[in-house]
């Protein structure tokens, strides 16, 4: 695992040993491929954050700020030697807690990563998550083809690698009762 673009490019990350699932190097260059346009000076939220290839992804790419919520010490402690690895720290944020508790210690964002353990029904968190997104932000979660708790949703846009979906949904989410 390591940063595939930007700044900080080839800079390999610290990943734990167990108790994550890092998105694939393949879906993360086709994801960030798709919303360079969107990175430049943008605010991101990284949640399940586990080493935070996302949210550091984002800032070697020129991201103003990111924030990470990870409930897992361990993760969190390898997040935190990588944001210190890549001197990010005056750009970074770590909240370790769950992320359902942690919507009342973040504001807006550009950007929202989500990358939840494939087993976990994340529909009520993806919903609130959108109020947490400024007017033209996009939150984009990662699933598994198999988990069909977010397909109801009117989601954006939709990219299938393999097993795992991709959803990108926006502001209008947090106003539905879905």
């Amino acid at each position: 695992m390591h940063i595939l673009a930007g700044e900080k490019k080839g800079m390999p990350l610290v990943v734990p040993k167990e108790g994550t699932r890092p998105t694939t190097n393949k879906i993360k260059k086709s994801l960030f491929d798709s919303i360079q346009h969107l990175i430049d000076g943008s605010k991101v939220l990284d949640l399940y954050a586990g080493s935070g290839a996302l949210g550091l992804e984002a800032l070697s790419r020129g991201a103003a700020h990111a924030t990470f919520i990870e409930k897992d010490q361990k993760a969190a402690d390898c997040l935190k030697k990588n944001i210190d690895k890549l001197n990010y720290q005056d750009r970074s944020r770590i909240i370790v807690n769950f992320v359902e508790r942690s919507f009342s210690h973040i504001s807006t964002f550009d950007l929202i990563f989500m990358d939840p353990p494939y087993e976990l029904d994340v529909k009520k968190i993806t919903i609130d998550c959108c109020s947490h997104l400024n007017e033209s932000g996009l939150l984009i979660v990662e699933q598994s083809k198999r988990a069909k708790f977010l397909d109801s949703l009117p989601w954006v846009k939709k990219k299938e690698y393999g097993d795992t979906v991709i959803y990108f949904f926006d502001k209008t989410l947090s106003k539905t009762d879905s």
